[in-house]
Formats: C-alpha cells, structure tokens, sequence
C-alpha cells in the first residue's frame, strides 16, 4: 500500500491567505505542542537509561558523562514542563501532591545547579548539589595564596529517581492529550480538503518523512582537534 506524507507545517504558512484556514492552522499548532514535548521526554528517557547504563547504577563512580548526560536529561525535562510560544500542555495535571514536589525540586535543580548559580542547593536525599569555600594557603618560603575550593555532585540518585517516577506518570497522560487534538485536526483537515485551493496547496507540501528525519546536519565552523587554551 502506498504511503504519501505531508508536511503539516509547511502547509500551514502556505494557506494563511485562504479564508477560514485560521482554525486548522490553530488546530494543528495546539498538536503540534504535546508532540514536541512528549519528543523532549523520550530524550529524557534515552539520558537516564544512558546515564544508569555507564554508571551501573553506582552513583559513587558518577563520570563526567554521566553528569552531563544528567544535565541533558535535567534541562530538556524542564524544557518540556515549561511554558514557550509553542501551544503546550500543563504538564503538572496528572501529578498528585508528591509528585509535584518533585516536579517543582527538579525545576530548581535547573534553575539553580544547572542553567545557573544563585546559592546552594540541597538534594531531597539531604546532599548539597555544590559547595564552595574560599579559603588562604600560606606555605614555609612560598607566597601566601588565596584559592577556592569547590565540591560539586555530578548527579544524586534522588533526582534520577524522582525523574524516571515523573516520565512514568507523564508520558500516559501527554499521549493521551495528543491523541484527544488529533481526531478533531484530522476531522477539520477532512473537512476543508473540500475546497479546491486547499487541497491544492497540502499536495505541493508533499515529502518524505523518513528523508527528512535522517538527512545529515552539518556544524558549522571548523573544529580544531586538540585546541586548548591552556599553555
């Protein structure tokens, strides 16, 4: 059987024109939200699952790419719970009081730790995410020396737990949220390919999905193996 797909986005822009597309492409903005968030909390797994596999669970031996991988997961969970232009769903309603709390403590996680520092941070496990002290070194014939010192957690078993309890309990509910804005997308969509101009305008936006997905992105700029800034 035949697969043909279109590019629902592209469509969008190219029927602003047509009177009465405004509905659809509302409709297709408000799909558009939960389906983004629910990509960002499928990364979100593939971090922790990532994370638990190199660590082995053991917390004590966190890597470096274990912290970052945590970071990863951290940042794009928060990504997905927050409010943006995107038409996005209010990802704490399914969760009960507890859960929220933990919602809220990763957020601050976020906030605090990882996008920012304002101020020290304690684990809901009783651990202090970073600690800092300054402090004076004087040594027998060599220069008096003020230095700082920092102990900072790469991740705690807390936060990865609390996050993998939160995905369980949001991921059911968002799927359900896309599929209650699909059926009344598809029913409109259904509806104005009645009119000619419409249906004209959806097959110029014909593509291949699959293509797309896997077409290879280039960074740009040149990358200097080895560089570093220390002498």
């Amino acid at each position: 059987m035949a697969t043909t797909t279109y590019n629902l986005s592209q469509f969008c822009k190219s029927i602003e024109h047509v009177e009465g597309a405004r509905e659809l492409i509302g409709m297709v903005a408000t799909f558009h939200g939960p389906c983004a968030q629910y990509q960002d909390l499928t990364f979100v797994r593939s971090y922790l699952d990532e994370l638990l596999r190199i660590d082995r669970g053991d917390v004590a031996e966190a890597s470096v790419l274990g912290a970052s991988l945590f970071m990863s997961a951290v940042i794009t969970y928060c990504r997905a719970a927050k409010d943006g232009q995107r038409k996005r769903v209010d990802l704490t309603r399914p969760l009960n009081s507890e859960l929220r709390e933990k919602h809220d403590h990763i957020c601050a996680v976020r906030d605090t730790v990882m996008a920012h520092y304002e101020g020290a941070l304690t684990s809901r496990d009783g651990f202090e995410w970073v600690e800092e002290v300054t402090y004076l070194e004087e040594s027998e014939g060599a220069q008096t020396r003020g230095l700082t010192a920092f102990n900072r957690a790469n991740y705690l078993a807390a936060e990865v737990n609390d996050l993998q309890e939160l995905l369980t309990v949001i991921g059911p509910f968002l799927n359900n949220e896309i599929a209650k804005r699909r059926e009344p997308l598809l029913a409109k969509l259904r509806q104005m390919r009645a009119n000619p101009e419409i249906e004209r305008q959806l097959r110029a936006c014909q593509f291949d999905v699959v293509e797309w997905v896997h077409r290879e992105r280039r960074t740009e700029g040149a990358v200097t193996a080895g560089s570093s800034a220390s002498n």
